[in-house]
């Protein structure tokens, strides 16, 4: 069976629909990574925020009237390990 015009563009154009995202989409990653780091870079120059999660989840389980000691101790003991993880130096 002979390969016609439209039937070598059907199979052409998924793959160069492809190539051409795929490049789009690294443009777009990279771009998204130059932000980040520029947005990390600004918050190392004013220093970090206060990590409040802690008593926002604490006012959100008494709210609800669930917070029990058992578990505002496990929430607590929780929010210890986690401030003891530090970057690779």
């Amino acid at each position: 069976m002979p390969v016609t015009a439209a039937g070598v563009g059907a199979i052409a154009a998924p793959i160069i629909g492809g190539i051409l995202g795929s490049s789009a989409a690294s443009k777009s990653r990279k771009a998204a990574a130059a932000a980040a780091a520029a947005a990390y870079a600004e918050l190392q120059k004013i220093g970090m925020p206060p990590d409040i999660s802690k008593e926002v989840i604490l006012k959100q389980f008494q709210s609800q009237g669930i917070l029990t000691p058992e578990l505002q101790q496990d929430i607590e003991l929780q929010a210890s390990e986690v401030a003891k993880i530090q970057e690779d130096p």
